[in-house]
């Protein structure tokens, strides 16, 4: 079943669903899940996301100048990881995360992280 995940998650995304979540995803998982979706994002666990979509830097567009460091984080949290969870997903100290989040936002003109990663989500950069 492992192997086909990639091929739901992106028949549900194709779909319109704005929140995954594995079926053994514990309570705090599933609350991030429903703050990210309430924020206007798609979301979904960091494992699902990372291998659905790979942890690339596809389709940046030259007015965002994203880093593939920033696109990583952002595609993470856009799937409402924690920064906690994405230092663990991509090998970072929880400190180097928030910087390269907060780089991430004053780029996008975000409010916060969730709003940072709406904008490139929207923008088709992530």
């Amino acid at each position: 079943m492992a192997g086909n995940r990639p091929a739901a998650v992106g028949r549900a995304m194709a779909a319109g669903v704005h929140g995954i979540v594995p079926t053994d995803t514990g309570l705090p998982r599933l609350i991030a899940t429903l703050k990210g979706v309430a924020a206007g994002c798609v979301t979904m666990a960091p494992s699902l996301a990372s291998s659905a979509m790979g942890l690339g830097n596809p389709g940046v567009g030259p007015g965002a100048k994203l880093s593939t460091r920033e696109s990583q984080v952002l595609r993470l949290t856009a799937g409402g990881a924690t920064v906690k969870e994405i230092a663990a997903e991509l090998y970072l100290a929880a400190g180097t995360v928030r910087n390269v989040t907060s780089a991430s936002i004053k780029k996008l003109g975000g409010r916060n992280r969730f709003d940072a990663a709406r904008i490139a989500v929207e923008q088709g950069w992530i």
